[in-house]
């Protein structure tokens, strides 16, 4: 039979009346480390885990509040559910969620999680979901996160949730975060979650993350028909140091004019997403002084402003690698798929644009997608789509030749690699078929590779004085073993390679002259 530990002689003989029901009713501090394990765990009233005090909820409860309360953590929470068996966070009654945004009804307060300075507390989410957080002010103010609120804290684990119909909205400016907001916390790990139909009426429909957070990822996510204005499914204020947006699926978010994805930071890396089909721009660099890196994106089929685009910059970002087409206003026009504001001073290189500047070595051809939606805006499903490329698609290996200074990550966002073939593709998904694109060749026969079989050295042959020649050699698996440039003597060594068979690519200005097999000895 279960148990729940209390912390008060009134409580326990509460327990004692209900544990047939597989219910328990609690409210109050919690002062000593307490697992809640009932079926249901009743929330009559606010409760608090008082700081060095540890809370765990075991898989299968159900958290259920009874009006509008909320849970407090100054010490840790540690929410561990299972895939066959998650944890709930809820309300009894959600009358009125719908309704009316703007009022409390059908909703409780969320958790707060507030540390003390340098606090070094952890609390984990995991298997969890998390529904009608709500959180409402009439003038605006400390209006920060729908069903859960993080600060001045140690680290936060959010894996595996599903975090869905939270709210937080302001008659005015100053709302934060429709599901989550965080500030002043050491670590966030945001990984592998549903995020779906989440509003704030300001920033981050589903996330706000803003000052003085050093080390946040938010990856692997799905993003679906979240709302907000700046951000609709992430914000990402001026002062987060450090932080990784990767590997996330975004359709059908709304009212996002200043992007589904939204950055403001000194510097950071937003790669690998796919976000398609959604109320506005795909993604917003919005501080001046910015030198983000922004890659690997696939931003298509999107209803933006009319000073809008796949990507909006006002920064120093570095963009390369990104699909962005078919991005459209509401009159049909198609936009600049790369807006650059007036204080914006980005690089471009290797971008995919249907219109206007996609920077050094674009494409301008339709990227073809494998099964694409079939038109822009929230009325189609984006994530129906399948936005794989075709082999025959301009962008299979046409992305960015040397990949080794970039930081570009090992995998796509579907966990394939994320070179295959000579060259990186543009866009989230790697082609995992085609060996070389037939769009970029022009081989040159002059070329040759010599000795042939060969041991520790090989030379290359070339009449080449002005063109710096770039080699690639790939193993049978097609995994890239050398990537280099070749000197004047045309010699390179090789030593460390195991014997085995290889097959190169010679370039010269993103253009393929060569290509073939070497055997090593």
């Amino acid at each position: 039979m279960k148990t729940t530990h209390f912390f008060s002689l009134t409580f326990l003989i509460l327990f004692m009346n209900l544990v047939a029901t597989g219910q328990t009713e609690i409210s109050g501090i919690i002062s000593n480390d307490t697992t809640w394990n009932s079926d249901t765990v009743m929330v009559i009233g606010d409760v608090t885990v008082a700081e060095g005090v540890r809370l765990t909820i075991d898989p299968g409860v159900i958290v259920q509040l009874q009006n509008y309360y909320k849970i407090s953590v100054n010490g840790s929470l540690f929410a561990i559910g299972t895939e066959a068996d998650s944890i709930t966070f809820t309300i009894a009654d959600t009358t009125g969620f719908y309704a009316n945004i703007n009022s409390l009804d059908g909703g409780w307060s969320g958790i707060y999680i507030i540390g003390e300075d340098g606090s070094t507390d952890t609390t984990i989410f995991n298997y969890c979901r998390m529904e009608y957080g709500k959180n409402y002010d009439t003038i605006g103010g400390d209006v920060k996160g729908g069903v859960l609120f993080i600060y001045n804290y140690g680290a936060l684990v959010i894996e595996n949730c599903f975090i869905t119909n939270n709210s937080n909205t302001c008659e005015y400016s100053g709302a934060y975060g429709g599901a989550i907001y965080g500030e002043k916390v050491n670590s966030i790990l945001i990984n592998s979650n549903w995020f779906t139909r989440n509003v704030s009426s300001y920033e981050g429909g589903a996330i706000r993350i803003d000052h003085d957070c050093v080390s946040v990822e938010i990856s692997n996510n799905r993003f679906i028909k979240n709302t907000g204005r700046i951000g609709a499914a992430v914000s990402s204020s001026d002062l987060v140091y450090g932080h990784v947006i990767a590997n996330n699926y975004c359709f059908n978010n709304y009212n996002a004019s200043n992007g589904v994805i939204y950055t403001s930071n000194p510097y950071g890396w937003v790669y690998n997403n796919v976000i398609c089909n959604n109320d506005g721009i795909g993604i917003v660099d919005g501080h001046q002084l910015s030198a983000t890196k922004i890659f690997g994106n696939t931003i298509v089929n999107n209803i933006v402003p009319h000073s809008g685009g796949g990507i909006m910059l006002h920064s120093k970002a570095n963009v390369y690698n990104n699909i962005c087409w078919g991005n459209i206003d509401e009159s049909g026009n198609i936009l600049s798929q790369i807006y650059i504001g007036s204080l914006g001073d980005p690089i471009l290189s290797f971008n995919c644009v249907e219109y206007g500047n996609g920077g050094e070595h674009a494409v301008y051809d339709y990227p073809k997608f494998v099964d694409p939606s079939y038109g822009a805006g929230t009325q189609y499903e984006g994530e129906l789509a399948d936005w794989s490329l075709l082999n025959e698609s301009t962008c299979v290996n046409t992305g960015t030749i040397d990949t080794t200074s970039l930081n570009i990550p090992a995998y796509d966002i579907l966990g394939n690699d994320r070179v295959f073939g000579n060259r990186i593709d543009i866009g989230a998904i790697e082609n995992q078929e085609v060996y070389v694109s037939i769009y970029n060749i022009v081989l040159d026969k002059t070329l040759q590779i010599y000795p042939n079989p060969g041991n520790d050295r090989i030379s290359i042959t070339h009449n080449y004085i002005d063109d710096e020649l770039l080699i690639e050699l790939f193993d049978v698996q097609a995994k890239k073993v050398l990537s280099t440039s070749i000197n004047p003597s045309g010699s390179i060594d090789i030593s460390l390679l195991p014997a085995g068979i290889y097959f190169y690519t010679i370039y010269i200005k993103n253009v393929i002259q060569s290509k073939g097999k070497w055997i090593k000895n």
